[in-house]
């Protein structure tokens, strides 16, 4: 070979061999613009998070805000549900009250217009039994005939001895019989609602249905206040239809 072709061969050779030197120096170039894209990614996605970050707290201040807000309406009707409880307690003892004097509170009787005896206070036949026990303790009864024409009068009606035969209010012989228990201690002592008939009022009492002790059904049955008309029932006539 000849001077000429090997040194030919020689400047392909270094031509070769010099054409990546030229690219080597090109790729550092692209390589430098990448961070920059990146800085400005991490940026955006920085702002982008600073921003959620703030809806989120501010979402959160509303939603505790509204939460606060409900919370003190509920403690102001309860505050107010107190109160009316606390108003429905004072109109009921104030209710309470009128309605106490109102019964205290009698209403004037006309006595223009007589008043008809009825009920107890009507005058009846009484029995045979009825009569001697009256008769005997002396009993006296209201005058059937006297028309009182102002409350002087009705507070001092006047009295009649019972008479064999007359009729008597029942009301009379329910004031004579308590006044006699009355005056010969005729009551338990222990109770006082316990009747101790003697042999006069046993006469008359029918059979005892109370209990002394009413827990206990072996107890013995005793005659009571609460029983004593019941036990008078026999003496007086039914009304006839």
């Amino acid at each position: 070979m000849s001077t000429s072709t090997r040194t030919k061969s020689t400047k392909k050779s270094v031509a070769q061999a010099a054409a990546p030197v030229v690219e080597e120096t090109v790729a550092p170039v692209v390589e430098v613009v990448a961070p920059v894209a990146a800085q400005e990614t991490v940026q955006e996605t920085t702002q982008e998070t600073a921003q959620e970050t703030t809806q989120e707290v501010s979402f959160r201040s509303r939603l505790e805000a509204l939460v606060h807000s409900r919370l003190s309406q509920i403690d102001l009707l309860k505050r107010e549900v107190q109160e009316l409880k606390k108003l429905q307690r004072e109109h009921d003892l104030l209710l309470k009250e009128a309605t106490r004097k109102q019964k205290k509170t009698k209403l004037p009787r006309d006595f223009s217009k007589p008043k008809k005896a009825t009920g107890f206070a009507e005058p009846v036949v009484v029995s045979d039994d009825m009569y001697d026990f009256l008769v005997k303790t002396k009993a006296v009864m209201k005058d059937p005939n006297f028309v009182p024409k102002c409350q002087e009068d009705l507070d001092n009606w006047p009295r009649l001895s019972v008479k064999r035969g007359v009729p008597v209010a029942r009301t009379d012989v329910t004031s004579h019989i308590s006044k006699y228990i009355k005056d010969h201690n005729l009551q338990n002592p222990e109770s006082k609602r316990e009747i101790v008939p003697d042999a006069a009022l046993k006469k008359l009492f029918s059979e005892p249905t109370e209990l002394s002790d009413k827990n206990d059904p072996n107890s013995r049955k005793i005659h009571t206040y609460l029983q004593l008309q019941r036990y008078l029932n026999a003496h007086f006539q039914k009304k006839t239809a």
